[in-house]
């Protein structure tokens, strides 16, 4: 997970994220990728991401092939699954646990909250 973490470090958590998901729909699509020659950047509920995102998304697809000395599309299914879950436990990790602080306000404004009646008629 470290060397996806350092191709990540120095980016907003949004264009993290979007690094992480373009890769993670590589990772998906790569054994079908010269067959369909589809871009994995295109995708109709999100704009096309920056450069920057597309750089370090590529980025990370050589990194994990050098790691396992092999394309991505040539992964046996133990390998391909053990970098999806590194994906998603990194894309996890990317959001900041909230402080005591947040916790309290969060638990008082729900006990505030009045829930309507189970049975309108009582």
């Amino acid at each position: 997970m470290e060397i996806l973490s350092k191709i990540i470090s120095g980016v907003g958590i949004s264009d993290a994220r979007s690094v992480l998901y373009y890769l993670s729909r590589y990772l998906k699509q790569a054994s079908h990728y010269d067959e369909y020659k589809k871009d994995i950047f295109e995708d109709d509920s999100r704009s096309y991401p920056s450069e920057q995102v597309r750089s370090l998304t590529w980025a990370a697809v050589a990194v994990i092939e050098e790691a396992e000395g092999c394309q991505i599309a040539d992964f046996e299914d133990p390998t391909y699954i053990k970098w999806s879950e590194l994906v998603d436990s990194l894309e996890s990790s990317l959001d900041p646990a909230p402080s005591l602080n947040e916790v309290a306000k969060a638990s008082a404004f729900s006990e505030s909250l009045i829930l309507p009646k189970a049975n309108p008629t009582d």
